[in-house]
């Protein structure tokens, strides 16, 4: 009876040291995308955003009806028999010209608009994450999800496996 006592205190003495051995990991997620819609700086963002492309269409427009000008212009002059072929070939070169002008920015607004928004909303999201990371680490978190993105936003750096994958590849 005393021998089954001891290999029970003995198994348990074991399992307790490798229980206590064994790391948690703490999870848990958030809805990035809530987040930053929750943010005051958000609106603030969206309105200089806002802003910033009604300015770029506002540009566009004037380009569009300086077209218009220029083509009746061009139609009139085109028209006129008095008229020689040198003036004809630049009001043709300038209308094509200011064509090309146009195209080239209507083909770029796009580019435009979402440098903009990176420049409007990095700060945004550096404050988020640095947010994140904050509770990850004052609530002891291992992992956080990001349930809008499917990926995660932190992650305790004693996780990460790279030296022990390096080792077993021989990397340096």
């Amino acid at each position: 009876m005393k021998k089954i006592l001891l290999v029970i205190v003995v198994v348990l003495a074991l399992g307790t040291k490798a229980n206590a051995q064994m790391k948690v990991n703490k999870l848990g997620y958030i809805n990035s995308l809530e987040l930053l819609s929750l943010m005051p700086e958000t609106k603030v963002a969206d309105e200089k955003l806002e802003k910033y492309g009604k300015d770029l269409e506002g540009l566009y427009d004037q380009m569009i009806k300086e077209g218009q000008t220029k083509a009746a212009e061009f139609e009139k002059i085109s028209r006129d028999s008095t008229v020689n072929d040198v003036t004809l070939q630049f009001k043709y070169e300038e209308l094509m010209s200011l064509q090309k002008k146009v195209g080239d920015f209507e083909a770029s607004i796009n580019e435009k608009i979402g440098a903009k928004r990176e420049e409007f909303y990095a700060p945004i999201v550096e404050k988020a994450n640095n947010a994140i990371k904050a509770v990850a680490k004052e609530n002891g978190f291992t992992y956080i999800f990001d349930a809008s993105a499917g990926s995660i936003v932190y992650a305790d750096e004693t996780d990460d496996v790279l030296p022990l994958v390096k080792k077993k590849l021989a990397i340096q």
